[in-house]
């Protein structure tokens, strides 16, 4: 038996090792479109405000469960304020938006908290579970733009784009463990620039299109 380079075998016995005929690659992809298909019919939820349709295989429940769990994390692990001005205004404007969003509120239990940071951000988990950075104040301005900066965020948590963004990806794994298996008896190389290729295709022709439509409907659920 001869090794080949990166410790794959070329030679069994002699003899070339046989390669898979173009039909036979096809049946680990079309296994996956079949299932695909399957997968994404059988998954399907409405976005509350917009009427889009959505890729989610996990229910409220679950999703709710693991943005409190994340939450409980990073409040542990940052420097939380608990009281002052900053404090009574992120909350009032958080309730306010709460009241706002009481049509389409999906059962959260809402908190808002303000950690210390230089960081320009905020964000809001399933849940309802909502922090702002006190970065983000001078660059907000006023109340009326950390209104929208939090509106947006709790936009993201109503219209589920994080079990939306879990789903897509778990699509892209399974399609790529297809891939892998079609071109499996290729040689390195040629198996390395396939998958590359495919990654490069997955980030940019579905993951990334989302991403920016995700933000796009959060800004226009966030100003309703």
């Amino acid at each position: 038996m001869r090794i080949g380079p990166f410790g794959r075998n070329r030679e069994v016995g002699g003899q070339p090792r046989a390669r898979m005929s173009w039909k036979m690659r096809l049946i680990p992809l079309l296994l996956f479109a079949i299932y695909g298909l399957y997968y994404y019919a059988s998954n399907q939820e409405t976005v509350p405000l917009t009427g889009r349709s959505q890729l989610v295989d996990i229910t409220r429940e679950q999703e709710m469960a693991l943005g409190f769990q994340s939450y409980q994390e990073i409040l542990s692990q940052s420097q939380v304020i608990t009281e002052g001005q900053v404090v009574d205004l992120v909350r009032t404007i958080g309730d306010r938006l709460a009241k706002a969003a009481a049509d389409v509120d999906p059962g959260f239990e809402w908190e808002f908290n303000v950690i210390k940071s230089e960081q320009a951000n905020a964000f809001a988990l399933p849940g309802g579970k909502t922090a702002v950075y006190t970065g983000l104040l001078p660059v907000a301005e006023n109340h009326s733009g950390l209104a929208v900066v939090m509106g947006h965020e709790i936009a993201h948590a109503i219209a589920r784009h994080g079990a939306e963004r879990m789903a897509h990806q778990k699509l892209v794994q399974i399609g790529t463990l297809a891939a892998s298996v079609a071109v499996g008896d290729m040689d390195y190389d040629t198996q390395r620039m396939v998958m590359g290729a495919l990654g490069v295709g997955a980030q940019f022709g579905v993951l990334l299109p989302f991403s920016r439509d995700h933000e796009s409907e959060a800004d226009y659920m966030g100003l309703l």
